[in-house]
């Protein structure tokens, strides 16, 4: 079972088990600042059927992207002798898609465009089911 307290009641336990600890083993508080209450969340059930795609606890979750031009593979020495304006051959034909990967995981394929002078991906295909959707 679990017990509720007020914010004074948990005050004064923390206060009284601080000073316990500083007087029995000359310690520093345990806590150098106020608790702060944290009230529960509540979230209405949804409704048989009913589904929210625009809202979920994950929606705000930062995921990393990354697009794949291609790769390579070089001896230590090819490396060691690379020098500024070489160029480095890569697996990828110009004319296909582009892998792009989210969190790791390949999810789409792409086309290299720029916008407003910056480099961007247009999406081709869905190469994975997201598993958030």
């Amino acid at each position: 079972m679990i017990e509720e307290f007020t914010p004074d009641e948990l005050g004064k336990m923390m206060k009284a088990l601080t000073h316990s600890v500083e007087k029995e083993e000359g310690l520093l508080p345990l806590r150098s600042s106020p608790i702060q209450i944290v009230e529960k969340a509540f979230f209405a059930p949804l409704e048989e059927g009913e589904s929210s795609p625009t809202f979920s606890p994950w929606n705000d979750l930062p995921v990393d992207i990354e697009v794949t031009l291609g790769t390579t593979t070089l001896t230590l020495r090819e490396i060691s002798l690379l020098q500024p304006g070489d160029h480095l051959l890569l697996d990828q034909l110009a004319e296909e898609p582009l892998d792009i990967y989210v969190n790791g995981k390949k999810m789409w394929k792409g086309e290299v465009v720029v916008v407003e002078r910056h480099y961007g991906i247009k999406i081709l295909a869905l190469e994975e089911t997201l598993p958030f959707s």
